[in-house]
């Protein structure tokens, strides 16, 4: 998988063919545009930041971004980042924004958002975004470091933007659980790789239990990785871990075989391997 080959989400309409044209023109003049949507919303365009001092700007792209096709129509976006505001001053302020967008692509050399009376679109053939290249690495079986050093990861998809508008903080939640589900889905389909060597079996299981603390399999498989690579000590951290957390959020015990686990390792029945 690309960097950039396969952006849209599952379940996209096809696209228009203005769309499709307008895609096919960029695609020959455009730089690739590399997008940030962790911890915020930067663009960057041959390594310079596009500036952009509206944070509905910013919003609005980072909408687009994950949205199906990287496209929506006026009608929804006014909804998402005006909805308390009357519908034609709301669409006049949509116009504005469009324009400010232009102007800052163009300063660039970029073609950026797109238009026509109906939808609004970005050419998702030069964008690449950090949450894209995050999902191809697990899908390669080498999660982020990011994914490893991050609690919760989704948390941070396009901080700061929660209280932009009450319709907009509605969708970022709903997408923010939707991504981090989707990446509990494809590191649970890397932990059942059998090939997978006991360093690379401890980075996704670790990043498995980051993403989710309740996950009593990934926490197994990140104990049995850390004592196949001498670190007991690490396992029965990550045993405890699990243990504080099931018992905060749901008043319950581990498994009788997660508890198991931790009595081999103890005994020093489960012993580093080679």
């Amino acid at each position: 998988m690309t960097n950039h080959a396969v952006l849209a989400w599952p379940g996209g309409e096809h696209a228009t063919s203005t769309w499709q044209a307008a895609r096919r023109r960029a695609h020959h003049v455009n730089p690739l545009m590399h997008i940030s949507l962790i911890d915020g919303v930067v663009l960057r365009v041959r390594d310079r930041e596009v500036v952009l001092n509206s944070r509905k700007a910013r919003a609005l792209i980072g909408y687009l971004v994950l949205a199906p096709n990287m496209k929506e129509t006026r009608d929804r976006l006014v909804g998402f980042l005006w909805s308390d505001t009357e519908q034609v001053k709301a669409r006049a302020s949509l116009r504005q924004l469009l324009h400010l967008l232009g102007e800052a692509f163009d300063a660039m050399g970029v073609v950026g958002v797109s238009a026509d009376k109906e939808l609004v679109w970005l050419d998702g053939s030069v964008i690449v975004t950090d949450l894209h290249k995050l999902l191809a690495n697990v899908d390669q079986g080498e999660p982020a470091e990011l994914l490893d050093n991050e609690t919760s990861i989704t948390d941070t998809l396009l901080r700061g933007y929660d209280d932009l508008d009450p319709s907009f903080s509605s969708w970022l939640t709903i997408k923010r659980e939707g991504i981090r589900r989707l990446l509990i889905r494809k590191l649970e389909v890397q932990l059942c790789e059998l090939s997978h060597r006991a360093e690379t079996i401890k980075n996704i299981s670790r990043a498995l239990f980051q993403i989710d603390p309740t996950h009593e399999v990934a926490c197994q498989k990140l104990m049995s990785a850390c004592v196949a690579l001498g670190n007991a000590g690490s396992a029965l951290a990550a045993y405890k871990q699990l243990w504080e957390c099931l018992e905060q959020e749901y008043g319950i015990e581990p498994s009788t075989a997660t508890q198991e686990l931790v009595v081999a390792i103890k005994r020093g029945v489960l012993a580093p391997s080679g």
